[in-house]
C-alpha cells in the first residue's frame, strides 16, 4: 500500500495557514495578496517564515573587511548580510510607519515583493548552496514592521492631567484601545483621604495576543522588553515585538504598568516579611492513598510509592480555631505590618517594597494591607504577597501584586491609586518524606512516601 506523503510547505500555503481569514480581517476572498494592515501582523508573517525556514540562522552582521580583502575573509554563498544602508532605510521607514499609517503603500510593495516568491518551498533542500530570494524581504518586513512598534505596550496614564499622553502615534494608540478592551478592571474600594482620594481597582485580563489577523493557534505576538546580545536565534533580530509559540505550548500574557517608573539611581530597599514565623504540624491537614502507585526503578526495589494529599489551614491569621478571619484579627496583622514598616524606616528612610511568602494571607487580609499601605506610605511603590484566594472570591495558590501610584487632578489635590492584580500558580506543592520527618509533620499527613497539594 502506497504511502502519501505531506507536500512540501511553500511561502503561499505557509502564509495562508497563518492568516485563516486573509491578512486583512473583513474580506470576503480571504487573499493574501494584501499587506497586513497593523505591524504586528507583518512582524508575524515575516518572522514566522524566517523560523520556521530556519533561514534566520543565515542572518548574520554585515562583515567590512571581507570588502577591503574578500579572498582572505568572506562568508560562505547562502549567508545573507544586510549592510547598514538597508537596515537604516528599514529603520528610517518603520519610523515613518509608525507616525503615519498611509506608509502602508511601502510595505505593500515589500510584501508584493515577498509574494513573488510563493510559489518557492519555505524549507531548503540539503542540496541547496545558495539562500533563497524571498529571504531579504521577509527580512526588510521584519525589521520595519519592528521598528514601527518601538516601544509598543508601555503605554502609561497620565501622572498629571498637564502632561501629555505617551501614546502619541497611531500604534500605541492601536495598542491602548485594544489592551482596555480585554481588561477586566473594577473597582475594589474608594474612599476620600486627607488631600485626595485613594482608589484600589482590580486589574484582571491581560493581552494574549497583538496580531489582529495571525491565528493564535499557530503563532502569537507580544512585546518585549530585552534583546539577548549573543546567540543565534529570533530572539536576536528583534528589539520591540517576539514572536512566541500558539495557546497550549504556553499560558503566556502581556501586562504593563500603570504609570511611568520612578528613575533615579538609588538602591531599591525591600522589607521581606517570613509570616508566618512559625508554622505548627496542625495547620496541615492530609489523607494517605490506599492505593499503592506502581513505579519503575524505586531504589529500594518496593515498585511502589505512597501518595498523600495535603491542605493548608492558615491558622496564623486568626486567634479562634477553624473560623473566617474577623476584622479585629485582620487590624492587629495590620498594625503590626506597619510597625515593622516603620521600624524599617528608621533603618534605611525610604521603604519601595513589601514582600510576603507565597500562601501567607487570605484576600481579606491582603485587601485591607494593600490599602492601608496605599493611604499611610507613601513612599511603598508595591506590595507582592501569596494568598489563599484571589479578588473574585476563586480559591487556590496565588500570587498578588498591587502597583500604587498618584495621579494629580485639576484641583492640584492627588488622587492616590492601588492597582491589584492577581494570577493562580502553575504548579503544586510537593512534600518529601524528608521534609515531612524535618518538620514533623507525619503527626498530621501521616505515613507516606510524598504528599502533593490537590
Amino acid at each position: 500500500m502506497k504511502r502519501h506523503s505531506t507536500p512540501q510547505p511553500t511561502i503561499e500555503s505557509t502564509l495562508t495557514k497563518l492568516f485563516p481569514n486573509g491578512t486583512t480581517p473583513g474580506n470576503d476572498d480571504f487573499s493574501i495578496s494584501r499587506a497586513p494592515l497593523f505591524p504586528t501582523d507583518t512582524f508575524g508573517a515575516a518572522a514566522y517564515l524566517l523560523e520556521n525556514s530556519g533561514l534566520y540562522q543565515y542572518i548574520v552582521a554585515d562583515l567590512s573587511v571581507a570588502k577591503e580583502n574578500p579572498a582572505i575573509c568572506t562568508y560562505s554563498s547562502n549567508i545573507y548580510a544586510p549592510d547598514r544602508e538597508l537596515i537604516d532605510e528599514c529603520i528610517a521607514l518603520g519610523q515613518r510607519w509608525r507616525h503615519n499609517p498611509k506608509e502602508y503603500m511601502k510595505i505593500q510593495e515589500f510584501w508584493d515583493e515577498l509574494l513573488k516568491y510563493k510559489d518557492e518551498p519555505l524549507i531548503l533542500s540539503n542540496n541547496t548552496k545558495h539562500r533563497p530570494n524571498w529571504l531579504s524581504w521577509a527580512y526588510r518586513l521584519m525589521v520595519v514592521s519592528d521598528e514601527a512598534c518601538a516601544d509598543i505596550g508601555y503605554y502609561f496614564e497620565r501622572n498629571s492631567i498637564a502632561e501629555p499622553a505617551t501614546a502619541p502615534y497611531w500604534v500605541d494608540s492601536y495598542f491602548r484601545a485594544f489592551h482596555d478592551r480585554i481588561l477586566r478592571r473594577f473597582e475594589i474600594k474608594s474612599r476620600k483621604k486627607k488631600g485626595g482620594f485613594f482608589t484600589h481597582i482590580g486589574e484582571h485580563g491581560a493581552t494574549p495576543s497583538l496580531a489582529m489577523a495571525i491565528d493564535p493557534f499557530i503563532a502569537r505576538i507580544l512585546p518585549k522588553g530585552r534583546t539577548p546580545v549573543l546567540g543565534c536565534t529570533m530572539r536576536t533580530l528583534s528589539h520591540n515585538l517576539a514572536l512566541l509559540p500558539p495557546f497550549g505550548k504556553g499560558n503566556v500574557h502581556w501586562q504593563h504598568a500603570p504609570t511611568l517608573p520612578k528613575e533615579d539611581d538609588e538602591p531599591l530597599n525591600l522589607l521581606l516579611i517570613p509570616y508566618p514565623y512559625r508554622i505548627r504540624p496542625n495547620y496541615f491537614v492530609g489523607t494517605q492513598s490506599n492505593t499503592p502507585v506502581f513505579i519503575r526503578n524505586d531504589k529500594y526495589n518496593r515498585n511502589i510509592e505512597q501518595w498523600g494529599r495535603f491542605n493548608i489551614r492558615q491558622e496564623w491569621l486568626k486567634k479562634k480555631k477553624n473560623a473566617n478571619t474577623t476584622s479585629k484579627d485582620r487590624k492587629i496583622f495590620i498594625q503590626f505590618i506597619s510597625d515593622l514598616i516603620f521600624e524599617a524606616r528608621r533603618e534605611c528612610k525610604l521603604i519601595h517594597g513589601v514582600i510576603l511568602p507565597e500562601y501567607s494571607l487570605d484576600w481579606l487580609t491582603y485587601k485591607e494591607l494593600a490599602e492601608e499601605i496605599g493611604r499611610k506610605f507613601c513612599d511603598i511603590e508595591f506590595l507582592v504577597a501569596g494568598t489563599s484566594k484571589d479578588c473574585t472570591n476563586a480559591d487556590g495558590n496565588f500570587v498578588v501584586s498591587t502597583l500604587f501610584f498618584d495621579v494629580r487632578l485639576k484641583d492640584k489635590q492627588t488622587k492616590r491609586i492601588a492597582a491589584t492584580r492577581s494570577r493562580r500558580k502553575h504548579h503544586r506543592w510537593r512534600l518529601d518524606a524528608e521534609q515531612i520527618r524535618t518538620y514533623q509533620l507525619a503527626s498530621s499527613l501521616g505515613h507516606v512516601d510524598k504528599c502533593l497539594r490537590p
